[in-house]
Parts: structure tokens; sequence; C-alpha cells
């Protein structure tokens, strides 16, 4: 029998071994000195396999407090996926598990920015529906177009984060108090990482709500705008009814 040889392994043993050299994220990991015993033939299948580490330098196998430890790097060697995550100091052994994708609210996500603070908001209830309000503040004064018509605009982004695939929702009307006809004209503009995906068609208050769908992926973020256009100078009383059934598909939750 071949004689064993004693020596000393400095590092953290997980059934694996791996390089600092190659990864210096493995610095912040705890290190101790162990007494372990080289000399250890590995045969797979009938056949003797010289085991190389993940950076493809050699990496022995051997035995320590009664175990015997293999370089993680020989399940790739046998056609298992091996994959080293250096920001967590994770190995996964078959591949990295992606998260599930998953419908989420957009009103339950924090925004990034929003135009005028003033004219946002999210309201609604179970019955009426959530919805997100992105409108001109109060006493604002519009932009003079001519022929009596004012233009108001306000925006809000929200984080994606390249995670979401997929953004729908229910753009709403809009809608002036009875007893004055200000001809209010709404239209919604929605971005992705500020290319234009979607433009809305003129609605009015008699325009039945839009479905969208918009495909968002690998986006990082998601702005909606709103512009009116009304016979308002002083913007009071003339509003959008809002995004309605806001949601993106994302595994960012």
């Amino acid at each position: 029998m071949k004689k064993r040889t004693q020596g000393f392994v400095l590092g953290v043993l997980a059934a694996f071994i791996l390089s600092t050299a190659v990864n210096p994220a493995l610095a912040s990991l705890v290190g101790r000195q162990i007494t372990a015993f080289f000399g250890i033939k590995l045969i797979a299948n009938g056949t003797e396999v010289v085991v190389e580490g993940l950076d493809g330098t050699p990496a022995e196998v051997f035995s320590y407090n009664g175990r015997t430890y293999v370089p993680v790097a020989f399940l790739r060697d046998i056609g298992i996926t091996v994959d080293w995550e250096a920001e967590t100091n994770t190995v996964y052994v078959g591949g990295v598990v992606e998260q599930a994708a998953r419908e989420v609210p957009l009103y339950n996500r924090t925004y990034l920015q929003v135009g005028n603070v003033n004219g946002f908001s999210v309201s609604g209830n179970a019955s009426d529906g959530t919805r997100i309000l992105i409108f001109p503040p109060s006493n604002t004064n519009g932009q003079n177009l001519g022929n009596s018509r004012y233009r108001y605009s306000n925006y809000v982004v929200y984080p994606l984060n390249g995670a979401a695939t997929k953004f729908t929702a229910d753009l709403c009307r809009v809608f002036a108090n009875s007893y004055s006809n200000r001809n209010p004209e709404l239209m919604y503009y929605i971005y992705g990482d500020d290319v234009l995906l979607y433009t809305s068609p003129i609605m009015t208050e008699v325009t039945s709500p839009i479905a969208i769908d918009l495909d968002v992926s690998g986006r990082m973020t998601l702005k909606i705008e709103t512009v009116l256009t009304t016979s308002d100078s002083s913007f009071s009383s003339v509003n959008s009814s809002g995004v309605r059934n806001a949601v993106i598909v994302t595994t960012d939750y």
C-alpha cells in the first residue's frame, strides 16, 4: 500500500477546494489550520482521474477527520454543471436555480422619480381597483398652445432592475367637472430606459380603458408619462382616472 503523506491545508472545507488566487473574494472566508492526508487515488467508472480545480490547476483529493474531500470541479469533469458566485461565496452544483417570475402590482413598488409629487398618488379599493394617478397638481399654469388650448404633463419612474419581462395595465380616460366643458384630451407615453415603448391614442371623457401588454425585458426602469391638453389655462378640475391594474412580471420581488 502506498504510504500516505501527511501535510497541512489552510482554508475552509465544505467538500470542495477553491483557490483564493483566482477569486480574491474568498479572502473574506474564515480560515483555520488543519491536518490532512494526501495520496488518495480517485477512480471514476474504472478510470483514474487527475483532478483539477475550477481554475484548471491540479487539485488533490485528501482525507480529513475521517472524511475524503474531492474538489468540486471533479463534478464538472463527469458532466455536472458547477458555477462559482464570488459575490456570495457560493458554489452552485447542477446550475444556478433562477427565481421564478411572478406578477407584482406596480403600485406596491417604491418609485424612483416623479415629475411633480403633488400630482401623483396611489388610491382605490377592492371594488374600484387600485390606480396610479399621474396628473398635473392643482393650480398649475399650463403651456399655452394657442387657440385656447393648454398643455400639462407629469410622470413617474419605477425600477425594473433588468428582472422584469412584461408590463400590463389598463389606461383610463380623462374626465372633467360636469359644470363646464373643458374638452380634455389625455395621452399616455410608456418608456423603458428612456426608450419610447408605447404611445396611446388621444383619450377623452368617453374613451373606454385601453389594455396594454408591453415587453420590458432587460429594462432597468419604467417611465409612465401623461400629457393632458384642455381649455383650462390653470389646472384645477380636470383629472385623469389613472392607470389601473398595473402589473409587472418579474423575478425581483
